[in-house]
């Protein structure tokens, strides 16, 4: 699992700067999807059809995942 998550980590590396740099995303993690699959997870404060079609629902074999979170702020 300790490999798994290593590989997910530096393919989540490789993606992150191109997806943050679009407009509705706000995070982007590594856990658990709703499949209950390791997975990218990425956070977005407004859920259209531009973002899925800006990101694949996998990326080198490593499920991607959309989540509307809504906007999120510092405390």
């Amino acid at each position: 699992m300790a490999n798994e998550i290593e590989h997910i980590k530096s393919i989540k590396k490789k993606y992150e700067k191109s997806w943050l740099s679009l407009d509705s995303v706000v995070g982007i993690g590594i856990g658990l999807t709703r499949a209950n699959t390791p997975g990218i997870l990425i956070s977005v404060c407004k859920d259209d059809a531009l973002i899925h079609a800006a990101i694949p629902p996998q990326v080198e074999g490593i499920p991607v995942e959309i989540q509307y979170t809504g906007p999120i702020k510092a405390c």
